[in-house]
């Protein structure tokens, strides 16, 4: 008995392994003459060719934000960084919230700003030391206006002394500070040279310079 399947298993590997026509004219198959590449390059690489050509304009637009940035680093310092660096230059414009140092030109403004600065401490201190006889002993009744500061300060220096630095000269201080406002705060454009000086020297004895 003898068979014959064979031959028709070794045509069905040949047809297995044939490859159409139509599918081998479609794997060679190139891009339209369009794009006016002569060597009918693909596109990918065209584009990839560009921008090795002209590097600049691959960089990202953060990355770009960031070379600016190095470029000119005084444009990198935020508001309060550079709000910081400025107070730090000029450490007395740290205590003046309300007045710049140019503008603390007269006896007054000056004051003013030693009582906004000052006053709600050593008021502090006094209610410490006289509690409910606070109205009744201390010199300048509130608000304090002019230079009664100033007044309060020479007044009731006892209690305050132990809180500043070298009280002995900033008594003297105060004192003197006190027959300058007394002569010239009712002027308040009048200004007195050095007094502003004096002034932060003051700043200075009660810790806020």
């Amino acid at each position: 008995m003898s068979f014959t399947a064979s031959e028709p298993a070794l045509e069905y590997k040949q047809s297995t392994f044939s490859v159409p026509s139509s599918l081998t004219a479609a794997s060679t198959t190139t891009l339209p003459s369009s794009r006016g590449d002569a060597n009918n390059r693909f596109v990918f690489a065209a584009e990839r060719e560009a921008l090795q050509a002209s590097p600049s304009s691959t960089v990202l637009p953060a990355a770009a934000e960031r070379q600016a940035l190095q470029a000119s680093p005084s444009s990198t310092v935020l508001p309060a960084a550079a709000e910081r660096q400025a107070l730090q230059a000029s450490p007395s414009l740290a205590v003046l919230p309300a007045a710049t140092a140019a503008e603390r030109s007269s006896v007054y403004e000056e004051v003013m700003a030693l009582t906004e600065q000052l006053g709600p401490r050593v008021e502090g201190w006094l209610r410490e030391e006289f509690e409910q006889l606070f109205d009744h002993i201390v010199c300048r009744k509130l608000p304090w206006k002019n230079d009664d500061i100033l007044a309060v300060l020479s007044r009731h220096w006892d209690t305050v002394a132990l809180r500043v630095r070298s009280p002995q000269e900033t008594k003297r201080l105060v004192a003197g500070m006190l027959e300058v406002s007394k002569q010239n705060i009712r002027d308040r454009r009048r200004s007195v040279k050095g007094f502003c000086l004096q002034a932060d020297e003051l700043r200075k004895a009660f810790w806020l310079l």
